[in-house]
């Protein structure tokens, strides 16, 4: 599928690092990946990831350095739109990130 005009290059690439933040937490802290979806909006493209946790993404507190703990950060900075939605059966995280 083809976008008119074309999505910017470093759009894109926030898109997909996002994109892989949410479900690489999904498997190592929500108990797996439930679901996950994409949508080509015109200029805007929307992810869903669903896990099996109840549990509300955060920033994890930094003592000392090393590796993590930036994802949920990186991810609010980088959409436009971020929502959490959380159910008996874990939650579904929702953003929206401009592709122009």
């Amino acid at each position: 599928m083809g976008l008119d005009p074309p999505a910017n290059v470093g759009a894109v690439s926030d898109a997909v690092l996002v994109t892989h933040e949410l479900v690489t937490n999904a498997l190592r802290h929500g108990g797996g990946l439930a679901s996950f979806s994409v949508a080509v909006e015109p200029g805007m493209v929307r992810v869903w990831v669903s896990d099996h946790s109840t549990a509300l993404p955060a920033a994890r507190p930094r003592t000392e350095p090393g590796e993590g703990g930036y994802g949920w950060l990186m991810v609010c900075a980088l959409t436009h739109t971020c929502g959490v939605t959380v159910s008996s059966r874990g939650k579904t995280i929702v953003v929206g990130m401009p592709l122009r």
